[in-house]
């Protein structure tokens, strides 16, 4: 899948409700009895980031050398409650990416 956020047209720092209005926009510019395979695109893209711990994971995944703790600014600024058990993870995540060599160039390893 391409990049979700490039897809419904919105900045990795959108909130849910610029999320949701590009998501209603490309529906309305692309409806499902005129392009099929464009909505269905969408409607995946708009899935994958529909709420701010899923657009952490897609940050996460797909950036070329994550930044754990600048990603997790927008769960934290949010107010959405972290489980003690996800700020585990997050420590365990970061030593990793720090420990990790990530390569410099496409094809370099």
């Amino acid at each position: 899948m391409k990049d979700p956020f490039a897809i419904l047209g919105v900045d990795e720092e959108a909130d849910d409700d610029a999320v949701r209005a590009a998501y209603l926009r490309q529906v309305r510019n692309c409806p499902p009895d005129r392009d099929a395979e464009r909505f269905q695109e969408v409607r995946q893209a708009y899935e994958s980031i529909a709420d701010v711990r899923s657009r952490l994971g897609v940050r996460l995944f797909h950036a070329p050398k994550p930044d754990l703790v600048a990603l997790m600014a927008p769960v934290l600024r949010e107010g959405v409650s972290v489980p003690p058990s996800e700020k585990n993870m997050l420590a365990l995540l970061s030593e990793s990416v720090r420990a990790f060599h990530w390569p410099t160039e496409r094809g370099e390893s």
